[in-house]
C-alpha cells in the first residue's frame, strides 16, 4: 500500500519510481494518490468520498465522466 508515498518527491524521481512499479506484471499495488497522471496509468480506480465508493472503473471508463480531472478534488 502506497499512501501518497511520492508526493514530496520531484516529478522526475516520482515517475522513475512509478515506472518500476508499473513494469512489474506480477505485482499488486494499492496506491492512494491525488496525482491524476498516476491515476491514468492504473488498471482500475476507486474514488472514495466520505468512506464510500463514489466512482470506480478503468481510467478509460472514468475519463468519460464529466470533469474526470476534477474528481480528485
Amino acid at each position: 500500500v502506497l499512501d501518497e508515498a511520492t508526493n514530496a518527491l520531484e516529478e522526475n524521481l516520482e515517475q522513475k519510481i512509478f515506472n518500476k512499479i508499473y513494469d512489474k506484471s506480477d505485482l499488486t499495488a494499492i496506491i492512494v494518490t491525488h496525482n491524476i497522471e498516476i491515476l491514468k496509468r492504473a488498471d482500475f480506480i476507486y474514488f472514495l468520498e466520505n468512506g464510500s465508493i463514489k466512482h470506480m472503473g478503468t481510467p478509460e471508463e472514468l475519463s468519460k465522466i464529466n470533469n474526470f480531472e476534477k474528481l480528485k478534488n
